[in-house]
Formats: C-alpha cells, structure tokens, sequence
C-alpha cells in the first residue's frame, strides 16, 4: 500500500515549484535566448556548397551509400560465382556477405536513430520556445 502524501512535504514541494528560479537558470535562459536570437552566418552554407563539402549528415549519407553499393554489388558476384564454388568456397563466402550485410544494416539502423533524435530534439526545442 502507498502511504498518503503528508500535508508539510506537499506545501514543501509548492514553495519550491513556487520560487524564483536559481540564478544558474536565469543564466542559461539569458544565454539561450541570445543563441536563438543569432542568424546562422549565410557563408557557411555558401562555403560548403561552392567546394562541394556537405554537412554531418550529407557526408554520412554519401558514406553509407557507398557501402550498400558495395555490399549489393558483391551479393550480385556470389550469385554468379556461386555455382563454380565448392562447399567451403560457398559457405565462406555466405558467412561473408552475411557479416557485410550485417554491418551496413548496423550503420543503416544508427544513421537513422541519430536522425531521428535530432529531428525529436529540435521539434522539442520548437515546442517550449
């Protein structure tokens, strides 16, 4: 059974929800709002594009793009190769491509989870603003 909130500890908790805030939040409230007063330097975005460098996440996607052409690429070989191979050659081959296969599903999965907690993080942002 869960004992009954006592009346002194609720009346605690209102005085602290009710107090100004430390000065340590005003701080970072005050340092915040000047961050998100700044417009970002247009140059930057300029810089990038003219010598054809891309953001965190474009060169990310460009990376992994590439492995999966690799690995598709290979798979595409082994199905052709793999009537010449003997048992050895075929399942040392099969435990390869699996393992390559795996590893880009990996890289896939937390490109997409990094994404998706920027995506949360800045709708969050948005949100208390």
């Amino acid at each position: 059974m869960i004992e009954p909130v006592q009346a002194a500890a609720a009346a605690q908790a209102l005085a602290q929800g009710a107090a100004p805030p430390s000065s340590e939040v005003n701080a970072a409230t005050e340092r915040f709002s000047r961050l998100m007063e700044k417009e970002p330097d247009p140059s930057i975005y300029e810089q990038q594009h003219l010598m054809q460098q891309g953001s965190p996440a474009t060169t990310f996607v460009r990376a992994q793009e590439s492995v999966m052409q690799k690995t598709f690429d290979d798979v595409r070989a082994f199905s052709v190769q793999a009537p010449q191979m003997d048992m050895v050659q075929l399942a040392q081959r099969h435990i390869q491509i699996t393992y390559e296969m795996a590893m880009m599903q990996t890289q896939f999965n937390a490109g997409v989870y990094i994404a998706q907690s920027g995506k949360s993080g800045l709708q969050t942002l948005m949100k208390n603003q």
